[in-house]
């Protein structure tokens, strides 16, 4: 795994661009990889053929850590395959292919047996029982199998069935009797409905039943009424009403930072380390402001501007760019400004380098140069 950055550390293998057993040129495509700035394409530093992969697609490895076995030769392949299978990390090599055996003439098929009518009978879950040919003729003439009355034993629908419901000869099913009229119950006036583990949950949590309302049979409190009043779990999402636009779908759940999202992370928890204060005061800004309108026509922002202030601020008070180092305090030499810039998924800091000795107008042409270099940058990352 190559280091593509100065602050690299680890990389995640988006994707191979070459399989094992692939020739490979020196200076050709094989990987992309997902470092802490942006995915690159990966180069072979050598001529060669993959022998074996190690670190797979979506998997990460360690700056340095082998993430691929090149062969200079192709012969070398399988005793590189055989290395790559003790190597910490490397994916299970797949079961050697049986040899092909000898073709043989297949058995005759035994003549499929009557389905007895206790076989027929026990469609459980709704299941219609139908011969495969019935129920390829229904498909092709568009008769629905389900309103189709079978004749064969224990129900069983024949292709004769189909044929006599596709001519309209086919007698019609019963009607499915009306379902009984659940009765309704009435609890006492005072008397709450609920069930024993509700009460049980609701005294736990200390609720009051008369404030939840009971979805269980009755109108009676369940458990998981109880459950959804505490949190515990959550309700059931009603279906939309017919021409009622759809609930917008919501994101859940823990999402993988990518690679610039981590090393931003792993930066901004780093200066959780120092002592912070912060001091502020109220300044007339009426020259700075006078100062923008006369630079401004030459292409000068306002980001330009306070970097100089910020550089020529920190030439009186280089205590500022110190930093504490356990035999004393450290001072940098040189003055560099970093800009953060928010972006879509994570943050860059163009830099511009000596601020206290460029002019503003340098300054103002470096910081668009860089921005667009930052933009370009980006935009054929996002394009690879």
């Amino acid at each position: 795994m190559p280091a593509l950055s100065s602050t690299m550390k680890e990389g995640k293998v988006v994707s191979w661009l070459k399989g094992e057993g692939d020739s490979v040129e020196a200076g050709e495509a094989i990987m992309v990889v997902e470092s802490d700035k942006a995915d690159m394409d990966v180069e072979a530093f050598e001529d060669g053929y993959i022998a074996a992969i190690i670190t797979g697609e979506g998997e990460t490895a360690n700056v340095g850590a082998p993430v691929a076995l090149i062969a200079a030769n192709e012969a070398d392949i399988p005793a590189l395959k055989a290395y790559a299978a003790t190597l910490s990390g490397a994916p299970a090599s797949a079961a050697p292919v049986a040899a092909t055996p000898v073709a043989a003439t297949p058995a005759p098929k035994a003549a499929p047996k009557a389905a007895s009518p206790a076989a027929a009978n026990a469609s459980a879950g709704g299941r219609v029982v139908a011969s495969p040919l019935a129920k390829k003729m229904a498909t092709e003439m568009g008769v629905d199998i389900t309103a189709v009355v079978g004749t064969g034993p224990g129900g069983r629908i024949t292709a004769a069935d189909v044929q006599n419901a596709a001519a309209g000869g086919a007698p019609a099913k019963k009607a499915a009797s009306a379902a009984p009229t659940k009765p309704k119950h009435i609890p006492a006036p005072g008397v709450i409905a609920a069930t024993p583990t509700a009460r049980a949950l609701a005294k736990k949590a200390k609720l009051d039943l008369a404030s939840i309302e009971g979805t269980g049979e009755f109108g009676r409190v369940t458990a998981d009424d109880v459950r959804i009043a505490t949190g515990e779990k959550k309700p059931v999402r009603k279906a939309a009403a017919p021409g009622t636009p759809a609930p917008v779908e919501m994101p859940e759940g823990l999402v993988p930072f990518t690679g610039m999202q981590r090393a931003v992370s792993n930066n901004m928890v780093a200066t959780l380390d120092c002592p912070v204060f912060r001091a502020s005061r109220e300044i007339e800004m009426d020259a700075f402001n006078a100062l923008y309108q006369s630079v401004k026509p030459k292409g000068v922002t306002v980001s330009a501007l306070l970097a100089k202030a910020v550089a020529k601020a920190i030439e009186k008070h280089p205590i500022i760019n110190s930093s504490f180092r356990p035999e004393g305090t450290f001072f940098n030499k040189d003055i560099n400004i970093a800009m953060a810039v928010a972006i879509e998924g994570g943050l860059i800091t163009p830099v511009l380098k000596y601020a206290n000795e460029r002019d503003v107008l340098e300054l103002g042409e470096n910081w668009k140069v860089r921005q667009t270099l930052q933009q370009l940058f980006l935009f054929a990352c996002d394009a690879r």
